[in-house]
This record gives C-alpha cells, structure tokens and sequence, in this order.
C-alpha cells in the first residue's frame, strides 16, 4: 500500500520512531516491551513510564531477582520451556489480553467504559438507519476493545473526549476528561498508525475498528484545536484531513487484498455516496434527513436551492483562479462536491457524517496540498463542503466546524486575495440564516 500521504508529517515521525532499531532488552518492562520501545529497566518503574505517566509492569519472571544477580543458565535447545520462561512468545511480546488497566490521564478505565456503554456510543446509532452501523459501535468495537490494546485506548480515548463535550456550553467543562482523552489518544494514534501502515491480514478487524476510531477522533480533536485558536495557517488544524485520507486509504486497500474482514463491518465499509452492490449486497437506503432540526431544514433548503448557481460560478471561475497545472485537481474536487451534494440533499442516505467524509476522502494529493497551503481557490472550494458540515453541528464530535470554517476561511480570503471572495458570497449569505441556539447540546441532538 501507498503510504505516501496516509498521515500528517508528525505522524509519520512518530510512526518511525517506534522501528528505530535499539539493543534488545529481555529484562525491561512489559509496557515498553509492547509500545517497542528501549527501556531503562529501572524498577519498581522505568524512565519511559514515568515520563508518561503510565503503570510500569515487570512480569513474575522478572521480578524474582535483580537482573544484575539473576543467575544465567544455559537451556538445552531440545528441552521445552515452560510458559514463564524467557523464551515463551507471549511472555516476550505482551499478550493483549493480559494486559490490566493503566488509568492514562488518571481517570479510572472502568469508568471511561461504563460511560461509553452507557452513553457515548448511543450519541453514533441513535437514529442509524442501516443494522451494521449500529452494531459496530455496540459489538465490534467493543469486542475488540476487550481482546485488542489498541482498540482499547481508542475506544477510552473516544469515551473520554464524549465525556468533555457533555458539558453545555455556559458551563466548565471538566479538563480531567480532556486530559485522559489526549493520553489514550496519544497511545492509540501511535500504535493504530502503525498496525494501518502494516496491514496484517489477521488482524483485518482490529485494523477496521482503528481506523473507524480514528475518522471520529480526528474530528473530535480537530474540534479542541479550534477552541484551543489553532487557526488554518496551522499545519495542526489539518490532521483531520489527513487521517481522514488515510483511512479511506486503509479501507481500499484492505478490500482489494480481500482480507477476512467481518461479514456486517465489511457490508458498512461499503461506499455511501455510490454503493458498490456488487461486493457488499443490496443496500436499502432510508432518508436520515428526519433526525436534522427544523432550524437546519432550512439550511439543507438553501444549500439544495442555490447549488446549481453556486456550482456553476465555481466552475466558470476555475482557468481565473488556479493554475493550469491545478486546474484539474480543482475540476475533480468540484465535480465530487457536486455529487456529495446531491446524494445529501436526496434525503437517500444511510450517514450523513459518512456522506461528509466522502469528499476530503477522494481528494487529491495535489488538491490537499493546495487547501493546506491556503490557496485562496481550494479554500473558496472548501467553504462549500463547508456548508454541507454546518448539518452535522450536532454530533458532538464535529461541534461548529462547518460555522468557524467559513468563518476562517472569509477572513483569511480578505488578506490573501479579496478578489475570490465572490465565491464564497454564498456560504456567506446562508451562514447568516443559521439559528444561534444550533450546537448548545451536541450530544442531545439526533443524528445518522
């Protein structure tokens, strides 16, 4: 698989950072052992835990001597060790299932799972409307959750991050929950990268679980950067877009490599915007578009209504203002936002936050790098999708992305070329009809 482009530079930096080649170890700690890792050995905790604020485990075998008096014995090559020996292959490598509880971000993890059974995973099934959609986040994550680390800290990562927006918004909300947000979510996108990056085919599931993780926490914490002030000139602001890219990446190259992925999963992975009925079954399609307030019918109305004119000055405006060598980059990202647009505004859909994803998923590598650089084009392109993310504000997970974005991306047209600002004179004028109370209670609202 192609991972050029699969993940944002510090990602990748991180992701290397794992395969540095080091001098073994055989008596460091578990948890250095798993996260592959070189560890100091200092007991009863190593440096790296203690930097990270993580629980350092030695196993039994281990903490029976110091390794400076542990006596050293030769084994036979035909004698067969016993499962607490330095040879056993889970004794050395970690397994999965044994490994206890850490309370990253000193939240307890059993109140992060009760919270996401109890809450965080109603706020994605609520109103689904296909039977997969739902059981991924009630069964398959979870299940995976259990028997997978990774998984695991992702699925925390997300509990925690629900937790955070639960507050309103005229109340504090609790930091604590943000901070164990972060440690989970660091752990999860340095290890879930990179399994994605290897793409092992027996752990297919376990990868379609990180990578679901992933598209929803990517926006969660594009969400925190915003209220943080990152502002789009930040290479920071967006990550979402890369992830997001990746992961459709990751879904693309584990079906071509027909890999034993779960029968209903594999059926949701199928494409929203052009199901492909061939690989995955018929999909019925019901209009979600019930679940969307009355304040923001009015706004799907408007994006229905004005499209034809919009579209069309886009359009007519390419060969003005983009490069020849951009022009059908541009042409393509248009054409894809044309028919996210239509299939939304059908009410024919399974997911609108799946909808949404369609169009960053499919760009091209020469478009993003012209929407991360700020072309004042690709951003007058972007604030269209933009609009369509405005329907989402009450999944807690994107919040006021549609809203502040378009909001950045006028400001910034004013300082890097007024002269394009005629074509976001529509996101402009509807922006205006939003009602102010939309995104107060994200996580009361209603969604697909």
């Amino acid at each position: 698989m192609d991972s050029d482009g699969l993940f944002p530079p510090e990602i990748q930096r991180a992701t290397l950072r794992l395969k540095k080649s080091h001098k073994k170890s055989r008596t460091g700690c578990d948890t250095c052992k798993q996260r592959r890792v070189k560890c100091d050995e200092t007991r009863p905790s190593c440096k790296n835990c203690l930097l990270r604020g993580i629980k350092c485990r030695y196993s039994k075998r281990l903490c029976t001597a110091d390794p400076v008096d542990a006596p050293t014995r030769k084994i036979d090559a035909n004698h067969s060790t016993s499962p607490g020996s330095s040879s056993s292959p889970d004794c050395e490598n970690g397994a999965a299932l044994a490994a206890s509880p850490v309370n990253l971000g000193g939240i307890d993890d059993a109140e992060l799972s009760r919270y996401y059974f109890e809450y965080t995973l109603h706020t994605f099934t609520r109103s689904c409307v296909r039977q997969e959609s739902s059981w991924a986040w009630h069964i398959f994550v979870p299940s995976l959750a259990y028997s997978t680390e990774t998984v695991r800290h992702g699925m925390l990562a997300l509990a925690a991050m629900s937790r955070y927006y639960a507050a309103r918004d005229d109340e504090e909300r609790p930091l604590k929950y943000l901070e164990a947000a972060k440690a989970h979510g660091n752990v999860f996108v340095s290890q879930g990268t990179a399994a994605l990056q290897k793409l092992h085919p027996k752990e297919a599931n376990a990868n379609v679980a990180n990578s679901r993780l992933l598209a929803v926490l990517a926006f969660a914490f594009a969400r925190q950067y915003r209220s943080a002030g990152v502002e789009l000139a930040c290479a920071t602001s967006w990550t979402w877009l890369h992830l997001l890219r990746g992961v459709r990446t990751v879904y693309t190259a584990m079906v071509e490599a027909k890999q034993d992925i779960d029968p209903l999963i594999k059926r949701d992975m199928v494409p929203e915007v052009v199901p492909e009925v061939s690989t995955a079954g018929p999909v019925a399609e019901v209009s979600c578009t019930s679940s969307i307030t009355s304040g923001m019918r009015s706004i799907l109305d408007a994006i229905q209504c004005s499209q034809h004119e919009r579209f069309s000055l886009l359009r007519d405006a390419c060969h003005a203002v983009i490069d020849d060598e951009y022009a059908e980059d541009y042409l393509a990202a248009l054409a894809n936002l044309i028919e996210v647009t239509e299939h939304i505004c059908s009410g024919r859909l399974n997911s609108l936050f799946r909808s949404l994803c369609t169009w960053p998923g499919r760009l091209s590598k020469s478009f993003v790098m012209l929407l991360t650089t700020l072309h004042p084009a690709a951003l007058a392109l972007y604030s269209h999708w933009l609009l369509l993310v405005v329907l989402a504000e009450d999944m807690w997970w994107m919040g006021d992305m549609g809203r502040a974005g378009i909001g950045a991306v006028v400001e910034l047209l004013l300082k890097l070329d007024p002269s394009v600002l005629a074509l976001v004179e529509w996101p402009r004028r509807i922006m205006m009809m939003v009602p102010d109370h939309v995104g107060t209670s994200p996580l009361e609202a209603r969604h697909c």
